[in-house]
């Protein structure tokens, strides 16, 4: 029986890859070897002068843009791909869906792979809440163009949203209430200390890969941070443009489900992958 395909989680801005472990153990339960880099846009040394006491609001630093990340993973997909032979399924969480998808060059993906005689490469992305940009387009470019649509989501839910002009970072000054409201409070609060900032994501996506690689998005109808409207939303613009159907899951989760509902992502995700291997 051949092995399971690898599974690389692209995690989202202002996280480190510890709360993605619970989902990695679980995905490992289920027979994955898992990988989760540290992303340097999100890498605390990377974002402030001092990190053994960062100051967010202090003179700004030179900040990794996000194709940055993007190299981060497509020198993992070189290693598990190219040297090793090995299937890969990406999963993008939030700003995670811009770094998987820039990612999935096609002299990774499968399919491509697969007519050149080569074994391995991506069977596709798994989103989890994730941004799905068009071509050209950067994360914040098309937040912001968007704001007006989630306008009235963002001042119930994410009102208290930190953007320090001065340094070009945001910090989200109340994490419990916007990204981790569906965990114990004790919980919530442990995760919230491990976020970082986020500088402004201005990287325009190069690759064209939701024409190429099979995908599927868990809405989650609990998310503070992207409304489930406006994650439908995206889910049908890139079915349009790329001619492709997304095969959707659904949990009532926020925009860290898989936090609150480890096991539930981690089935979804499987069953997934094992659809495309």
């Amino acid at each position: 029986m051949a092995p399971k395909p690898a599974i690389v989680i692209v995690h989202g801005s202002y996280h480190t890859p510890a709360p993605y472990d619970g989902l990695r153990k679980t995905l490992e339960s289920h027979g994955h070897e898992t990988y989760c880099p540290q992303l340097p846009s999100a890498e605390l040394k990377n974002l402030v002068a001092n990190p053994s006491a960062p100051d967010f609001d202090s003179d700004p630093i030179s900040h990794p843009p996000q194709s940055a990340d993007s190299d981060v993973i497509k020198a993992l997909l070189k290693t598990l791909v190219q040297d090793e032979g090995k299937t890969v399924l990406l999963v993008a969480h939030s700003s995670g869906g811009w770094s998987a998808t820039e990612s999935a060059v096609p002299e990774f993906q499968s399919e491509a792979r697969k007519k050149g005689g080569k074994e391995g490469g991506i069977i596709g992305i798994f989103h989890i809440s994730a941004f799905l940009i068009a071509m050209g387009e950067s994360v914040s470019g098309t937040f912001f163009r968007d704001l007006q649509e989630q306008t009235a989501w963002l001042t119930l839910h994410v009102r208290r949203l930190h953007q320090s002009f001065k340094s070009n970072l945001a910090t989200v000054n109340d994490p419990p209430h916007s990204f981790f409201h569906d965990l114990p409070s004790d919980e919530a609060e442990k995760w919230s200390r491990t976020l970082t900032a986020c500088p402004f994501l201005r990287s325009p996506l190069t690759n064209d890969a939701y024409s190429a690689v099979p995908a599927a998005y868990l809405i989650c109808e609990g998310d503070r941070i992207i409304s489930p409207q406006y994650q439908e939303t995206m889910i049908k613009a890139t079915e349009e443009k790329s001619g492709r159907k997304i095969q959707v899951y659904r949990c009532r989760g926020g925009h860290e489900a898989f936090l609150s509902s480890t096991k539930w992502c981690a089935d979804a995700i499987a069953e997934f992958a094992s659809k495309n291997s």
